[in-house]
């Protein structure tokens, strides 16, 4: 039954709906409470009851909930409905506020998306006035969006003051350790979006700004494939002037909003009013330059001389300073211009109390710069050109500006007892907002881990974010058509969301492709918005790749079709074009190993997709992922040396680990199958670090526990990681994502670490079960038999081994020449059953 469908009974405690409210119907629902229309039967009155979602309600946030509708219940405005009641009812909390007939602002512009610019200008100075009386008051809403905004017959009204900050600010709590913000991302203030609780009106403002925006736009200022992204989006760049989304936007229009959304508060409009008479050309600042204003409060004031008089001097030294760092040029970058991709390594900072971690914190900061400076597309200062900033205290946004960097990272280091803790931060040197933030708790014993710790998790850090930054620049720089380039957003949002599903049922797996088809309808119409720009049809072919993946059978080899039909119909307007030489090289590599059975059509399949590679990191050597991808093929080819040099160049070229999993595992593959066994545990040890809830870093430790001889095995280690990868990747949702074999593959893996360390009995008994597991799939039975045939070389029954070998290759007859390279069947290198076996598959290609 739907939402729509059930009964309001059966939504709201049965104890209110008996006590004193009879329910009429549901008004809506959103992410954190349900509204119904209720009547009162003290005085047959009609009220909005608003019940708290059962998730959020923990014991903190209901008391702070009830602090605060009780708190807003004082506001006394005839634009913020009553509160008339508020309580606790079946372990939720609720409350009850004065019933208006009306629309939300987001029905409104769901309808119409872009609203006349009169009736925008009104909204936005109607809903200024009830939020200026609450920040006279001292309440922040810190949640102004369309949801919160009611059109009435007569009148604006703004919805949950107050409340709005019990919830956000109680889910801080629990979430602050972990950098989320909560809120609603297209309109948060980029405050907010950092988890910062020391929020002000101006954070309400900026709010209030993106709301008019879209009013105006019919877009949000900030899109973005995820919430993340959105969030980011506001540090990377400012939003794109109103004129650039529509026509006949007045100027003093673009002003006033482009104001209200300036990166740092003290750059915006002090007062919710101060918004409003701008919009309206009331105010006196509208269209004025911010430069222009200062000058003329200075010539106001008394001893505006001295300020005359001061200003040469202040030049004098910091030009002084800028010369002495070598990076005077960079005094006079625009702060917003700013290379994220340049970045200064602060020194350390030792807050112990015996101050005696100094030597560490040099360490750690040396440690990093030299992690850093190994990746090309990272310019990173050198120790020396910091030195001068060490032990000064010297803000990091003027740093930035002296040096011209546009990230900063700084950090501590601290001492308490036995226990050592490190923290870093990532600045972003234009506005001195911190991005991002690691932390690391180690025993004093553990020095010697410390420094590879740090340095290795903050640059991969901000490998990350810089990578985010540059990818949203160049996707706004890569075609002129808003509304293609907020499709392509949408597009992958989509695709970002049906990527990160955890589930692992049917309609999970159904939303997942629903998903998919949603992004490629968005690729679809923003191709149709730019048809000179190549990038929705690429989108389009990785959507179809995505779903090939996601399927089976006939539905999945159309859809391989599809994701090639779209990288030709890009190479034909470009065939210089690496990224659709990737696509079409990826999806054909993909199908291929999907057609294990047919050994011609995998054979033409693999060399069409490594053609394909190595014309596109010829075209594009920084291509990382072509790379990775290319050193697969290399290993379903036999050449494991060029596999193993391919997923090197993968990994040095990928900059913003933008591939970071799938070229981790390409390392790791290749190692394992070149017989470099120390490197295979690092690659997958790396991966499990980084990538904690990736299953291929679980079945990695699993193998490597079956087949790297030198270890003492583990049986219990391994059969705990099979249990993980159960948690993270079940059989239902391994199947959905294209990998039915893997659950199988793990517990294989597990019982040849149980045979090795002789529990022969049991490594057996797992061999039965899975073989009755997959008995009625064909290709599952085919891949078990390899699988099982290395169980019975460990057990040490050859005989079964090779027969169960033989009948792999008679299926698999192009995996010949790898399965007589494989380090696990080392042991059967001079039997000459195991030469003319593999010596059959190789001649039979």
């Amino acid at each position: 039954m739907t939402l729509g469908e059930q009964r309001p009974v059966d939504l709201l405690p049965h104890d209110i709906i008996a006590d004193r409210y009879t329910v009429e119907r549901l008004i809506g629902q959103g992410g954190m409470a349900t509204v119904f229309l209720c009547t009162d039967s003290t005085d047959g009155k009609r009220v909005a009851v608003k019940v708290l979602r059962r998730e959020i309600g923990s014991a903190v946030i209901i008391e702070r909930f009830l602090r605060e509708v009780a708190l807003s219940s004082n506001l006394d405005h005839p634009r913020i409905p009553q509160v008339l009641d508020s309580g606790v009812i079946d372990g939720l909390p609720y409350y009850v506020m004065t019933y208006i007939e009306g629309e939300s602002l987001r029905a409104r512009l769901d309808r119409e998306k872009q609203l006349p610019i009169e009736d925008a200008v009104r909204i936005a100075a109607a809903v200024a006035e009830p939020m200026s009386h609450a920040h006279a008051l001292g309440i922040i809403h810190r949640d102004i969006k369309p949801a919160n905004i009611l059109l009435g017959a007569d009148a604006v009204y703004v919805l949950d003051f107050g409340v709005a900050r019990a919830i956000i600010e109680s889910a801080d709590d629990r979430l602050t350790s972990t950098g989320v913000a909560v809120g609603t991302p297209a309109y948060m203030s980029p405050e907010q979006a950092l988890a910062d609780k020391d929020l002000d009106a101006r954070s309400d403002i900026y709010s209030l700004g993106c709301v008019t925006y879209e009013m105006i736009a019919g877009i949000p200022p900030f899109v973005g494939a995820t919430s993340q992204a959105v969030m980011a989006r506001r540090f990377v760049a400012a939003a794109p002037p109103l004129n650039e989304t529509r026509d006949g936007v007045p100027e003093h229009i673009q002003h006033a909003v482009a104001k209200s959304l300036m990166r740092a508060p003290a750059d915006r409009w002090q007062t919710a009013l101060q918004f409003a008479d701008a919009l309206t050309m009331n105010g006196t600042e509208s269209g004025r330059s911010r430069f222009t204003t200062l000058l003329r409060r200075l010539r106001r004031r008394k001893h505006a001389v001295a300020y005359v008089i001061a200003l040469p001097v202040i030049a004098g030294i910091v030009m002084a300073i800028a010369s002495m760092s070598g990076s005077f040029h960079g005094m006079f970058t625009q702060r917003a211009a700013l290379d994220p991709r340049r970045v200064a390594v602060l020194y350390f900072e030792d807050i112990s109390s015996d101050q005696s971690l100094g030597y560490l914190a040099s360490g750690l900061t040396e440690s990093l710069i030299q992690e850093l400076s190994v990746v090309p597309a990272i310019q990173v200062v050198s120790r020396n050109g910091v030195k001068p900033f060490r032990d000064h205290a010297v803000r990091p946004d003027s740093i930035a500006a002296l040096l011209a960097t546009g990230t900063i990272v700084e950090g501590t280091i601290q001492r308490s007892g036995d226990s050592l803790r490190v923290t870093a931060h990532v600045v972003e040197g234009s506005t001195n907002t911190r991005l991002e933030s690691v932390r690391i708790d180690r025993r004093m014993g553990e020095l010697f881990l410390v420094e590879d710790d740090l340095a290795q998790q903050v640059a991969s850090m901000l490998r990350r974010r810089i990578g985010l930054e540059i990818r949203l620049k160049e996707t706004v720089s890569a075609t002129k058509s808003v509304r293609a380039r907020n499709l392509v957003f949408r597009a992958n949002e989509a695709r970002d969301e049906a990527d990160a599903a955890t589930g692992s049922d049917s309609v999970e797996r159904a939303r997942v492709l629903l998903l998919l088809r949603q992004a490629d309808s968005l690729f679809k119409e923003a191709e149709q918005a730019d048809r000179v720009w190549l990038g929705p049809v690429i989108g389009r072919g990785w959507v179809a790749l995505e779903s090939a993946l996601a399927l089976a059978g006939d539905q999945s080899n159309e859809a391989f079709r599809e994701a090639i039909s779209h990288a030709d119909r890009a190479l034909l307007r470009d065939p210089g074009n690496a990224q659709a030489l990737e696509l079409r090289g990826t999806a054909r590599y993909s199908s291929a190993v999907r057609l294990p059975g047919n050994d011609s059509v995998f054979q033409a399949m693999l060399a069409g997709a490594e053609a394909d590679l190595k014309r596109a990191v010829s075209l594009e050597p920084g291509l990382a992922s072509a790379w990775g991808s290319l050193s697969r093929v290399d290993v379903a080819r036999g050449d494991l040396t060029a596999a193993e040099r391919d997923a090197r160049t993968a990994f040095r070229t990928d900059a913003y680990l933008k591939d970071a999993p799938r070229i981790l595992w390409a390392l790791y593959r290749a190692s394992l199958i070149g017989d470099s066994a120390t490197n295979a545990w690092r690659w997958c040890l790396r991966g499990a670090r980084d990538f904690p809830r990736n299953p291929q870093f679980i079945d990695c430790r699993v193998t490597l526990m079956a087949e790297d001889t030198r270890k003492k095995p583990t049986p219990k280690l391994a059969w705990d990681l099979v249990a993980e990868g159960d948690r993270i990747e079940p059989q239902e949702r391994a199947t959905a994502a294209g990998r039915p074999y893997l659950p199988t593959f793990r517990r294989m893996m597990a019982a040849v670490a149980s045979a090795r360390a002789g529990q022969n009995d049991s490594a057996r008994a797992v061999s039965a079960r899975a073989r009755a597991f997959v008995q009625n799939d064909h290709v599952l039975a085919t891949d078990f038999k390899y699988d099982d045939a290395y169980l019975h070389l460990v057990l040490g029954d050859d005989i079964s081994a090779l027969r169960l070998l033989s009948e792999y290759l008679a299926e698999r007859p192009s995996r010949a020449e790898l399965v007589s390279k494989h380090p696990r069947w080392k042991a059967l290198r001079s039997n000459p059953a195991f030469l003319q076996l593999t010596h059959r598959g190789v001649t039979a290609r």
